[in-house]
């Protein structure tokens, strides 16, 4: 009785510790952040298509920004806004959203991440750091060019925009 009593006791304080060391360590709680947050989103992006009428643009680009602004460093991100937006708010939306830095970590998301703990020496453990490292930030890179590609195609659809643009060209 009294071991499995310890034993229990013994996870529940492991528990308890790793849980203290991620909410204390900034990176580690946005690793788990990031990951926990990641379950429930689409991280999908809409066809690079025209939608079928301006209606239809707002529908399907509305919530995909929404659910990417909240992997912004600079919050709040401004939201679509609608076909009576001024161009100057249309303008400076776009030029935000261009500029958009994630503090989405995917160090936990790692599939073929080296456990750290499986280091013979100090030597392997560095270079297993190093390489997980490596994989991370070719995620990042990754989710980067993820989050160009969804801005640049709404902003290529956005009838605000193409509106703007057609109202130059008539100018010159």
């Amino acid at each position: 009785g009294i071991t499995s009593l310890e034993t229990e006791a013994d996870q529940a304080f492991k528990a308890l510790s790793n849980a203290m060391s991620t909410l204390s360590d900034a990176q580690k709680r946005r690793a788990y952040d990031s990951k926990e947050l990641s379950k429930d989103i689409d991280d999908s992006i809409p066809a690079d298509k025209k939608p079928a009428d301006d209606e239809a643009f707002y529908q399907i680009w509305k919530p995909v920004l929404e659910r990417n602004a909240r992997w912004a460093v600079s919050q709040p991100m401004p939201g679509l806004g609608s076909m009576q937006s001024d161009i100057a708010e249309v303008l400076e939306m776009y030029d935000k959203w261009f500029s958009f830095e994630s503090w989405r970590d995917f160090t936990l998301d790692l599939e073929d991440a080296f456990d750290l703990e499986d280091a013979s020496c100090r030597e392997e453990r560095r270079w297993m750091e190093r390489q997980n490292k490596k994989n991370a930030e070719k995620m990042q890179k990754d989710e980067t060019r993820r989050i160009n590609d969804m801005i640049e195609r709404c902003h290529k659809w956005d009838p605000r925009i193409l509106e703007y643009k057609e109202q130059l060209k008539n100018a010159k």
